[in-house]
């Protein structure tokens, strides 16, 4: 009798040979690999260097001159992993020190000299982060010229807005000067990473005006940044209740269940925003594909990256392929599942798993040669 195996998230094993199941090595560890992935990118890894402070610029605009949607977040991608950054204030400016007694930025950066400029930087690109939104990337390739620079701009980063976005975003409010104050400031201190502060203005802010949408988002990414999860939920689920059509919100539940590893948030969220704005929400399908797997749903995994791959900024969520793999290793797809591997590595040259996902890789094509 053949004895039926499990993997680690309990779909049947295929069968390639007696008294073995096949690939187990990649159904075992896979689940692993893109445990860390997600939000690693966005949490874990502070994007800092080993060489003296320096300060980062950059300004943050939308491409039709209206007005910002509350305070984007800015990001690197080095080697094709995100860094997140942290916030611009409410008219879009951003800094950020590099500073030295961090982790570096760039993992390809050749850590055993000490760095005393910003040409490391000139193989990341730089792009702004509001859900809904398409931003423009930004790759200062110049900065390699730069020796003795203690400060450096990357210039300014365009937002665009979807088509059929109206140019009216939730925000648009009529607010008292108090309150219009409050919020300035909280926007200022959250682009200094003051989010203690941050938070106190913000909460100010809508307690003058407890309509105010980005007020309750201010509110949220504030707790976010304290780690006080179930107090940024219930901002964000305010500002949902104002807004129940904004996809803004719920993308931003989608990615603290997954944080957090409340992977049936996670899921139901990124579901929930699909439903508001697919076409401009790539990063809900990659959590959608993400959170299902870690479930053990593979199919609606594999549904959800392969969905989300249909868009033509894909590339920007490297993870969907690997999310793929797994759904497709879990359906006995094997050979397919080693493609989705190689076109991750290939998006992902510098990301922490590669060398792990290679064996993997080795062993699979060993498994399907036989």
């Amino acid at each position: 009798m053949i004895q039926a195996c499990r993997c680690a998230f309990d779909p049947p094993c295929a069968r390639l040979a007696p008294g073995r199941c096949g690939p187990p090595v990649l159904l075992a560890l896979l689940p692993a690999l893109l445990a860390g992935n997600l939000i690693a990118q966005t949490d874990l890894h502070t994007p800092i260097y080993e060489g003296q402070d320096r300060i980062l610029y950059a300004k943050v605009k939308m491409a039709d001159g209206t007005t910002l949607p509350g305070f984007p977040a800015v990001e690197a991608i080095c080697g094709g992993v995100d860094y997140s950054l942290g916030f611009t204030d409410a008219q879009g400016n951003f800094q950020f020190v590099l500073d030295r007694s961090m982790p570096r930025f760039n993992p390809s950066f050749n850590s055993e000299g000490e760095t005393v400029n910003f040409s490391f930087l000139a193989d990341c690109e730089f792009r702004a982060d509001s859900p809904g939104f398409r931003s423009q990337r930004v790759s200062p390739r110049w900065l390699i010229e730069m020796k003795d620079a203690n400060t450096i701009s990357v210039g300014t980063i365009l937002l665009s807005r979807p088509e059929h976005m109206r140019a009216d975003s939730p925000g648009d409010l009529s607010l008292p000067k108090s309150a219009k104050d409050a919020y300035r400031k909280g926007g200022a201190a959250l682009a200094k990473r003051k989010w203690s502060e941050a938070k106190s203005e913000f909460e100010k802010t809508v307690s003058i005006q407890p309509a105010y949408f980005f007020g309750w988002i201010g509110i949220g990414l504030a707790d976010e940044a304290l780690q006080q999860w179930q107090d940024a939920s219930t901002a964000y689920q305010k500002a949902m209740a104002l807004t129940p059509k904004s996809a803004d919100p719920y993308l931003r539940m989608a990615r603290l269940g997954a944080k957090t590893g409340n992977w049936e948030n996670a899921a139901q969220y990124s579901e929930a925003a699909l439903s508001l704005d697919p076409p401009n929400l790539v990063e809900a399908y990659s959590l959608c594909a993400f959170s299902n797997a870690k479930l053990g749903r593979m199919d609606t995994a594999g549904s959800c990256a392969r969905a989300g791959l249909k868009f033509d900024t894909a590339n920007e969520y490297p993870d969907l392929w690997l999310s793929l793999a797994l759904a497709q290793a879990a359906a006995k797809e094997y050979a397919n599942a080693a493609v989705s591997l190689q076109r991750y590595l290939k998006l992902v040259p510098q990301a922490e798993n590669v060398a792990a996902i290679k064996k993997e890789l080795v062993e699979l094509r060993s498994i399907l040669a036989k």
